[in-house]
C-alpha cells in the first residue's frame, strides 16, 4: 500500500471509526462505479486521471466528497469533473513521503477558483 493512502486515508478513516470499502479488480472504469454506487460510498480517494475516466460512468449519487492526489490537477479535467459531479466536495492534496506524506491542501471552498493550486499548508507544517 503506497503511504499516501495508508496515512492519508486509511488511518484516518480507522481513527474516525469509518468503514472502508476495497477494490480489488483491475481497473474498469464501469464496474469501479458501480461498485461505488452498490456499497455507497461516501469519500473517495484517487488520481485525477482516474477519476476523468471514472466521471463518464458514475452516478456517485452517496458520494459526498473526493480526494484527489498523485498528479497535477489540469484545468481541463477540473472542468469535466465540475460538470459531470457536481454538487461534490473536491480536495487537492499534495505530499511527499518524506512529509508522511501531507504538506498541502486545496478545499472545496477553492477548488475550481485556483485550479492548478495545491492549497495551503496543514496545520504544523511550514513550507518554502
Amino acid at each position: 500500500m503506497h503511504v499516501a493512502v495508508f496515512t492519508g486515508e486509511l488511518l484516518f478513516v480507522l481513527y474516525k471509526g469509518l468503514g472502508i470499502c476495497f477494490y480489488e479488480e483491475s481497473f474498469q472504469p464501469a464496474r469501479l462505479a458501480k461498485y461505488i454506487d452498490e456499497n455507497d460510498v461516501q469519500v473517495f480517494g484517487c488520481t485525477p486521471t482516474l477519476l476523468y475516466h471514472l466521471s463518464r460512468y458514475l452516478q456517485g449519487e452517496s458520494l459526498n466528497s473526493i480526494v484527489l492526489s498523485g498528479e497535477r490537477l489540469t484545468e481541463g479535467v477540473a472542468n469535466i469533473i465540475k460538470e459531470k459531479l457536481p454538487g461534490k466536495k473536491f480536495y487537492n492534496v499534495y505530499g511527499m513521503t518524506e512529509n508522511s506524506p501531507r504538506v498541502s491542501t486545496l478545499c472545496p471552498e477553492e477548488f475550481f477558483d485556483k485550479i492548478g493550486s495545491v492549497g495551503k499548508p496543514i496545520m504544523q507544517t511550514k513550507v518554502k
